[in-house]
């Protein structure tokens, strides 16, 4: 039996948080889809097109535990909790949050 405890940072407020190449639905520089790249909300509110706009900070914390059945088996379970500095993440409703957790199982066969 072992657990992992993670935290993961993705700082992606430099230069509105996209790129030129990040073109997704029809419109440079956004990215509705992972919350990459400017905000919608933010460009509209815009006077200069985007250019005050900042990406994302998005955080995660993850914790696994994992279990050892056989010699060539690993069964994980794993929780994560999903952070963001802006509403980047799809609720079933449609509307957008700020965080998101994520319940997940894994078994690994090596051979």
């Amino acid at each position: 039996m072992g657990a992992t405890l993670r935290y993961d940072l993705l700082d992606n407020r430099l230069n509105g948080g996209g790129g030129s190449s990040i073109v997704l639905d029809g419109t440079t520089g956004q990215d509705g889809t992972n919350g990459f790249g400017l905000s919608k909300t933010c460009l509209a509110a815009s006077a200069n097109n985007g250019a005050a706009c900042r990406g994302a900070a998005r955080q995660a914390i993850t914790a696994d535990l994992l279990f050892y059945p056989t010699t060539n088996t690993i069964l994980k379970f794993e929780y994560r909790h999903d952070m963001s500095s802006h509403a980047t993440f799809v609720r079933s409703d449609g509307g957008y949050s700020r965080s998101n957790d994520i319940l997940g199982t894994q078994l690994v066969y090596s051979y």
